[in-house]
């Protein structure tokens, strides 16, 4: 072999030898949901050349914040460079239930292609049937045996043609039906289906052939997380009973099967920095005072694996599901469910349940027979923030029967959160105007107002649990209306809302009664209606 020849091949493996590219499979192993994004993680192996070369993760979400991207590796090389990038010429990938539902789809239009042809073949073959009818020919007569098997049989025929076409026909109208449903869920799942892959390039260098193990994490669009509860009441002797789950979506492109799951309250694309106060300089003319921007930097380091635990009381979960590990730390709380889950890319709710508690409740009758004569019981809960509680719906049962739906508003919530178990039509109440309280007098240049009422309520439940009954009288906005109240035997009074509030011991069978009565001045030229 000519030597310049030899020195040109020599070269060119060097060459490719020395920028060799590898691609890297991974698999998605954990998940850190927040309530508007997720952190994911993914790992590979590979084996890598020696020299320098190219390392390509593919086959990623476009859907990734390639700010986000954090990569760690082991093995005896070193890291050059990480580049993320969108390949666009990369085919489409889909998911399992895509293709299901396209697979699915060819095999109904192929069914239906088939009995189109013999719907088409039936009819062909009445048509011969009707066209040779005829027996016998313009010279011959026609024999009598022949013309009657001849039309009995071309009126068995027919009728098994007609009949095995109706057959057909109806068959084909549902297979229809389900094709136009693919057809929707299928443009429905084109609306997301990725046009690209996102991709994340590594260049390396190794004095050595090395097996390495690779560990990348980003952010990525398209996840979120809702809390959701069910309160439950066996017995007013016995605490209620709050399952805490969550409510896990995400289209991300990346299904997440046989992951580890973590539910997080936080939210890294909040901005991180603190406000700074400059110095304000007034100048002549100047509209408004300018605020003080802020100035995000980035993401927090994402890679980070230790928090600090402040403190958190443990609650036993119940044996019946798997739960979570909670640990609140400085910033958020997070969840870390016990078991591995399968959250498919779908958009789909997939319910996940994080805890089971047992909170000390106070029970309670409650009734404001002004707007709704019924009498409700109540459960309060205190101590609940220790609970690491959201915001979320509430489906409540009491005694194994669905009672409705509530909605725990951590925000606006005080030490005592109060859940309506439904109306109880074992007390009976009722508000009755006092006529003989009632009257309207003319003093000089005002008007004097009196009205007063009677509740009467009525007990038939063998319990201990205790009746609050509220009502009000009007507040007063300016000084020409004068409120007065003139008698509330037993009852709380706030004179800023006007609220009257009665607290009863009742036994079983009793009867009792409360009364309140108020008076109302204003000029006599003024309006006022009262009940």
């Amino acid at each position: 072999m000519n030597k310049s020849v030899f020195l040109l091949i020599l070269s060119l493996f060097s060459y490719f030898h020395a920028t060799a590219q590898v691609e890297v499979e991974t698999t998605i192993r954990e998940a850190t949901v927040y309530l508007q994004s997720a952190l994911v993680t993914r790992t590979g192996t590979a084996r890598l050349p020696a020299g320098r070369g190219t390392i390509v993760i593919t086959g990623l979400s476009p859907q990734l914040d390639q700010s986000s991207v954090r990569l760690g590796a082991t093995g005896e090389f070193t890291i050059l460079t990480v580049n993320p990038r969108n390949n666009f010429l990369a085919p489409p990938t889909d998911s399992p239930e895509y293709e299901a539902m396209v697979a699915e789809r060819a095999t109904i239009a192929d069914y239906i292609a088939k009995e189109e042809i013999t719907l088409g073949v039936l009819a062909e073959e009445e048509k011969v049937l009707m066209a040779n009818k005829s027996i016998g020919g313009t010279q011959t007569g026609v024999d009598v045996d022949a013309l009657l098997k001849m039309t009995q049989y071309v009126r068995q025929r027919l009728q098994e043609i007609r009949t095995k076409r109706l057959d057909i026909s109806n068959g084909l109208r549902d297979d229809r039906e389900k094709l136009s449903q693919l057809d929707q869920q299928l443009n429905e799942m084109r609306k997301t289906r990725q046009k690209s892959v996102a991709e994340v390039v590594v260049q390396y260098q190794a004095e050595r052939a090395v097996d390495a193990e690779f560990q990348l994490m980003y952010l990525i669009n398209g996840a979120n997380w809702a809390a959701t509860y069910d309160l439950r009441v066996s017995d007013l002797t016995e605490d209620v009973d709050l399952s805490y789950g969550a409510l896990v979506t995400q289209s991300t492109g990346e299904d997440w099967n046989n992951i580890q799951l973590t539910l997080s309250t936080g939210n890294p694309r909040q901005q991180q920095n603190a406000p700074v106060v400059n110095t304000w300089y007034l100048n002549p003319n100047q509209p408004f005072a300018r605020a003080q921007a802020y100035a995000p930097s980035g993401y927090d380091d994402l890679m980070q694996t230790s928090n600090v635990v402040i403190s958190r009381e443990e609650v036993e979960a119940d044996a019946s599901f798997a739960g979570a590990d909670v640990a609140v730390n400085l910033t958020n709380t997070e969840f870390r469910v016990r078991l591995n889950q399968d959250i498919p890319s779908n958009g789909q709710q997939y319910r996940v349940l994080v805890d089971d508690y047992e909170l000390p409740a106070d029970y309670q009758y409650y009734a404001a027979p002004k707007y709704d004569c019924h009498v409700y019981l109540t459960a309060r809960v205190t101590d609940w923030r220790k609970y690491s509680l959201l915001p979320g719906p509430m489906n409540l049962f009491f005694d194994g029967a669905y009672v409705g739906k509530s909605q725990l508003s951590t925000g606006t919530a005080a030490d005592t959160l109060v859940f309506s178990l439904g109306r109880d039509e074992g007390l009976s109440i009722e508000r009755n105007r006092q006529d003989n309280y009632r009257s309207r007098k003319f003093l000089g240049g005002k008007t004097e107002q009196r009205i007063g009422w009677t509740i009467t309520v009525q007990k038939s439940r063998r319990n201990d649990v205790p009746l609050i009954i509220e009502d009000q009288i009007p507040v007063s906005t300016t000084d020409e209306i004068e409120v007065e109240l003139d008698e509330a035997k037993k009852a709380s009074f706030d004179p800023t809302t006007g609220k009257l509030r009665w607290e009863l011991l009742m036994d079983y069978g009793d009867q009792k009664e409360v009364s309140f009565r108020y008076k109302v001045k204003h000029p006599k030229n003024m309006n006022v209606y009262l009940e």
